[in-house]
């Protein structure tokens, strides 16, 4: 199999699984692959992401303040520390479909540079109502 572009900009459905012996190649210019800049090359399963150590105080205001990834975290059973970041890019889920994976809104995602070597793809949801520090995730990893 491999990969063709697909017109979503949710991650999980930029691109579509297509056999390789009877599909015409895919035009990838402007789509939102893969490895493409911005995003990890490797994309999985949302992944939990619990704090490691005390944070600041979640910003005062709604629940769409904005707010940075945290500075230590546990994620598969290793400890990392911030080593810089970039974002957030929102992106929202598409209005008809309905996915429940996207269910609680949208999410502001950052590229996240570890003390400890991985880049990683981490993201929050701003409208859910559960306390800052457990709506952060992990979606992917850069190489």
């Amino acid at each position: 199999t491999r990969l063709l572009p697909a017109e979503s900009h949710i991650p999980e459905r930029a691109f579509t699984e297509a056999a390789a012996a009877w599909s015409e190649p895919g035009d990838w210019r402007g789509a939102m692959a893969p490895g493409a800049p911005g995003r990890p090359l490797c994309l999985f399963p949302p992944e939990p992401v619990m704090p490691a150590g005390p944070e600041p105080a979640e910003p005062s205001g709604a629940a769409g303040s904005l707010l940075r990834p945290p500075r230590r975290f546990r994620w598969r059973r290793q400890v990392f520390s911030l080593a810089g970041a970039e974002g957030p890019e929102r992106l929202a889920p598409e209005w008809w479909w309905d996915d429940p994976a996207w269910a609680s809104g949208p999410r502001d995602y950052w590229r996240v540079a570890t003390a400890e070597g991985p880049r990683l793809w981490l993201f929050h949801t701003p409208a859910a109502d559960a306390p800052a520090a457990r709506r952060w995730h992990v979606q992917g990893s850069f190489a």
